[in-house]
């Protein structure tokens, strides 16, 4: 029917018996807005007043069924956590006195990994029933005779039974009368040990040779994890530093970049890499920012002098884009360095007596655990 015939049509309805003067009046703007309804609507569609206006039934009942792009599933698990503690409850079993040495597949495996809730998943290692096909691995760096890059035994390892509560800090009311460790069995890396101790633990880059780090491979095979899969990380963990941020950053930069490595105690980076061999420039920057420091500033009245430093758990997000790239395997965090102004002043507050400090919670870090979710 042409907007012509419609509008004819409404006005010879009106017009027929039956319908009140009142009524005809109350239904007027009806009439009226729909034949502008219906003329905006053929003015959208580009017709003419002549034109005849439908709508195709087939276009409604059968809309497309082929979304792109599309999306495969794999079976297993969804999740992976890793909780970095040597007792039974974590992923590691106890290293060996002179830690791990310094290169790919070298570092403390985990053997067991658990769901997101805590509950076990596999008990057995990589090889074992249960254990996800789509991780490959997971291992720590630990400190020692063994590892070149980073001696100190007790630099970069896990609490002992009485860490936690040794009074090994001075925070402010006097020589060695804090406690700043980690809770037993929890992998830490104490600062004062790792830069204080003889000797200092080397800078890493993210490559093979890292002495402070963990690293997870993941298998690429479509078959266990899809190409258009990626993975978001969430890691549980502690950061202390000895210095406060600096209020003015301008020493943060170099060259109009930024680079943290030249005004804070230390740093930790992320990469992300087709091997474990392979060195490539960071993904994303892990630490800082640190969540507590023990020579704040602008300390309010009564309180004086350094302040107690660590801090609750926290937890940071991010996703390892792996369908971006099918050749993409591995995710490494490493310490990539310290830079205490001061090497005196460290030992003051996280060892006030002597080495070894084992005082994580003064300048150092903390790592909980860390789940892996398919997404």
């Amino acid at each position: 029917m042409t907007i012509k015939k419609l509008s004819k049509k409404l006005r010879s309805l009106f017009r027929q018996r039956g319908f009140s003067k009142t009524l005809r009046r109350s239904l007027r703007p009806l009439a009226v807005g729909l034949s502008v309804s219906v003329v905006s609507f053929a003015i959208l569609q580009g017709c003419t007043p002549n034109s005849t206006v439908s709508l195709s039934a087939n276009a409604i009942s059968n809309p497309s069924a082929s979304p792109s792009p599309s999306y495969s599933a794999t079976g297993g698990a969804k999740a992976v956590k890793i909780i970095f503690s040597d007792t039974s409850s974590g992923s590691f079993n106890p290293p060996s006195s002179g830690g791990t040495v310094a290169a790919p597949g070298s570092g403390l495996q985990a053997v067991r990994v658990f769901n997101p809730d805590g509950t076990v998943l596999a008990s057995n290692g990589p090889t074992g029933s249960n254990w996800p096909a789509w991780l490959a691995g997971f291992e720590l760096g630990i400190s020692g005779t063994s590892n070149t890059s980073a001696k100190n035994p007790y630099c970069a390892t896990f609490a002992g039974s009485t860490e936690s509560t040794d009074l090994s800090c001075n925070f402010g009311s006097g020589s060695g009368t804090s406690a700043c460790g980690a809770p037993p069995g929890q992998f830490r890396i104490s600062e004062v040990d790792c830069s204080a101790g003889a000797p200092a633990a080397s800078s890493g880059n993210g490559g093979p040779s890292d002495g402070i780090y963990f690293r997870a491979t993941f298998s690429r095979d479509p078959s266990v994890l899809a190409l258009n899969e990626n993975i978001l990380v969430v890691l549980e963990y502690t950061a202390s530093a000895l210095n406060p941020a600096p209020s003015n950053p301008v020493n943060c930069f170099t060259g109009g970049a930024f680079t943290p490595e030249a005004c804070t105690d230390f740093v930790w980076r992320t990469y992300i890499k087709h091997s474990a061999s392979e060195i490539v420039q960071p993904f994303l920057m892990l630490i800082p920012p640190t969540f507590s420091s023990v020579l704040v500033t602008n300390i309010p009245s009564p309180l004086v002098g350094p302040q107690g430093s660590g801090t609750g758990v926290a937890a940071k997000q991010f996703i390892v884009p792996l369908a971006s790239d099918s050749g993409i395997k591995v995710l490494q965090v490493t310490r990539k360095q310290s830079a205490f102004p001061d090497i005196n002043t460290l030992k003051s507050y996280c060892s006030p007596g002597s080495l070894p400090g084992n005082s994580p919670l003064c300048a150092g870090v903390v790592l909980y655990s860390i789940t892996f979710y398919r997404i």
